[in-house]
């Protein structure tokens, strides 16, 4: 009775953390645009990494609801893009999707002590003995038989819809000279990113020191370091500590990307990324940019993966070694060939998430006339948080506004700006 505008069907978001709400927000758009869906949220707030998840779900305005109400309702679709959690309160038809680049990494361990892979534990997948999720999307055919070593029982439900995060960063390339001149790289200028995952095994973990280290190596005006930390790193120790941890590097210039959003266009206004076995590495790395691997334990990641693939085609820093040196030599050795090899793992059918996740969402929404496609939109501007910790404005771009398209800023390889790859099937 309250409502201004009628819908037809429920569709509920199952936010476990900040990483997870990263995801939905990709995926969402497909349904949100349509006015016969009604978007809700919702999370049990039991992920360790969930402290400050309520502010922000209402920073980026979802509509929520408490865990209790939403065990009681019955909805029209389920949307999560975690794996545990007692997701079998919730009615509904149930959607599980990976919260980053695939399933490449392998859980420390399950309840029976054998070793699985991360997101495809028995416990996590079915309920009962049987499937949990009436679909489990996945974004390349390889992974379907991961699932079937790890999960077999679930292999029923699984379908191959793409990776839309990657589509977006794919349609973002354009936004490059944009990106770049809110990062305050000037023309002619180097950005380099640094990722890392979270745990003691990440970029940051294995050597908290090289932030700082690359700013003091690279004393010209004309490189800028930006920092992507998982957004685990900033929930576990807090937005205040992280900050005062990198104090230094930041008073030196490092930009600090913000957990929620900025990744992605970093990625695409990067020369070259430095980092682990994380998504983030990964995509950069798939996008065309030269990699440099900062740490990456190689028992942890799932073979066959782009994250393993990645491990095998860059090189690994060295810290006895020139930095510079070594960003030099990545930037000219990587070449379109490495990258199309793992962009080509990371999807079978790059540009193609949103059809096929419009035609999934309305089969099981049971709409009479079908989801149209939502087109995979360019990601606004990065915006680095600043010495004390409140978000910075973009720096001005000299001239004015700048439209999306490809910067004149060219690595040595040339215009990174796009990736050689051949349309899965």
């Amino acid at each position: 009775m309250w409502a201004t505008l009628e819908t037809e069907r429920t569709a509920l978001l199952v936010v476990h953390n900040t990483t997870t709400l990263n995801r939905l927000l990709d995926l969402i758009d497909v349904l949100a645009g349509d006015r016969r869906v009604q978007c809700l949220a919702t999370s049990e707030l039991e992920d360790p990494f969930a402290d400050r998840l309520p502010g922000e779900v209402e920073a980026v305005g979802l509509a929520a609801i408490p865990w209790q109400q939403a065990a009681r309702a019955d909805v029209d679709l389920i949307l999560s893009t975690s794996h545990h959690g007692r997701l079998a309160d919730l009615h509904g038809p149930l959607v599980l999707l990976p919260h980053g680049a695939g399933f490449g990494k392998y859980s420390p361990g399950t309840s029976t002590g054998a070793r699985t892979v991360f997101g495809l534990a028995p416990e996590w997948l079915l309920h009962d003995g049987h499937p949990l999720a009436a679909a489990l999307g996945v974004p390349h055919p390889d992974q379907i038989g991961v699932l079937a070593e790890q999960v077999p029982a679930a292999v029923t439900g699984a379908v191959v819809i793409g990776d839309r995060t990657f589509d977006r960063i794919l349609a973002s390339l354009p936004c490059r000279r944009r990106y770049r001149a809110a990062l305050g790289v000037p023309d002619g200028g180097r950005l380099v990113v640094i990722s890392s995952t979270w745990g003691a095994c990440g970029t940051l973990g294995t050597w908290p020191q090289l932030p700082g280290r690359l700013l003091a190596e690279l004393l010209t005006d004309d490189v800028r370091v930006a920092l992507v930390a998982h957004p685990n790193i900033w929930a576990w120790h807090g937005p205040y500590q992280l900050r005062a941890w990198l104090t230094d590097a930041v008073d030196r210039g490092l930009l600090l990307v913000p957990p929620l959003q900025g990744w992605q266009a970093a990625l695409v206004a990067a020369d070259v990324v430095v980092g682990d076995h994380g998504s983030v590495t990964v995509y950069g790395a798939a996008l065309g940019r030269p990699t440099l691997l900062a740490a990456f334990p190689s028992d942890d990641v799932v073979p066959g993966t782009a994250a393993a693939l990645l491990g095998r085609s860059a090189s690994r820093l060295d810290p006895g070694r020139g930095l510079s040196e070594q960003l030099g030599a990545c930037m000219q050795g990587w070449t379109p060939e490495d990258s199309a090899a793992i962009a080509e793992l990371v999807t079978s059918v790059p540009g193609e998430a949103s059809a096929r996740l419009a035609a999934l969402f309305s089969g099981l929404l049971r709409l009479d006339v079908p989801l149209t496609p939502a087109p995979a939109r360019p990601y606004g501007l990065p915006i680095p948080t600043g010495n004390d910790g409140r978000l910075a404005a973009p720096l001005p771009v000299p001239g004015g506004d700048v439209p999306c398209s490809p910067g004149s800023t060219r690595s040595p390889l040339g215009d990174p700006d796009t990736v050689s790859r051949t349309p899965g099937p």
